[in-house]
């Protein structure tokens, strides 16, 4: 049996996939690197910020 590979679309990085169903641009926001800083509550006040790698 021969089984039969298509290529399949691709986008480049920090793009949304060609094919990707229009309702999905609502989370562009979300493509691509961000700053991120976290804080922790100790209990009586809060930690200073510590940086977070997102993307």
């Amino acid at each position: 049996m021969i089984q039969q590979v298509h290529a399949q679309a691709s986008s480049d990085y920090g793009e949304p996939h060609p094919q990707a169903a229009r309702e999905f641009q609502q989370f562009a926001f979300l493509i691509g690197d961000h700053e991120v800083a976290l804080h922790a509550w100790t209990g009586d006040a809060w930690t200073p910020p510590r940086p977070v790698s997102a993307n």
